[in-house]
């Protein structure tokens, strides 16, 4: 409580029991008398006042265990590929897509002899490898043959470059060889996304 507040009613106490003592009850010495007079409601005005004072800083309870409880917590996990069955298959959908489209592209580019537009794509290509489908644990495990077949386009794409640059089938044996690996890994592929969806 500020002193000041208190100095200030004990004074207006103390003026209203001196002029009480001095008129109403004639006493000799109504400077003391309204003192003993103000005294009482001084001692009443600060219970009162340290009674408010003291509820409006009651520290707040906190909140029990059962009400902490209906809070509701957001999920710890968020919905990947890795981890969410649904979300998997149609990420292999996808990427089965971008295969069968980026091979037919890199076809069309190498009968062309499109050396620049060959290199173009290749870095479409290798950012699509880049994709970490298969961080264990992980939902993609079901659609083994999606990533492993973008692996051989990649090795083809290359080997297309140097053809169209040099134009002497060096490398017709080693093309050959990974279209039949990505022949291989796109049907296993195309199976599991078909076997998934059937579930």
């Amino acid at each position: 409580m500020n002193i000041y507040v208190l100095l200030g009613v004990w004074l207006v106490l103390w003026v209203g029991g001196w002029w009480i003592a001095k008129n109403k009850i004639k006493a000799k010495q109504p400077i003391g008398m309204g003192w003993l007079i103000s005294l009482p409601f001084l001692i009443v005005w600060m219970l009162i006042a340290g009674y408010f004072q003291t509820e409006q800083t009651l520290p707040v309870e906190p909140v029990s265990a059962a009400v902490a409880e209906k809070v509701v917590t957001a999920p710890s996990t968020t919905p990947t590929i890795h981890n969410d069955p649904e979300m998997a298959l149609s990420f292999a959908k996808e990427r089965l897509a971008e295969l069968k489209s980026d091979y037919a592209k890199n076809e069309v580019l190498y009968q062309n002899k499109d050396t620049q537009g060959l290199r173009d794509i290749r870095s479409e290509l290798l950012n699509n490898i880049e994709v970490d489908e298969y961080k264990p644990p992980s939902e993609m495990h079901f659609f083994m043959g999606c990533y492993e077949a973008y692996n051989e386009i990649v090795p083809i794409n290359s080997y297309y470059i140097d053809d169209s640059i040099h134009q002497d089938g060096y490398n017709v044996e080693q093309i050959a060889d990974h279209k039949a690996n990505y022949e291989y890994w796109l049907g296993l592929c195309e199976e599991n996304i078909k076997s998934s969806s059937e579930l």
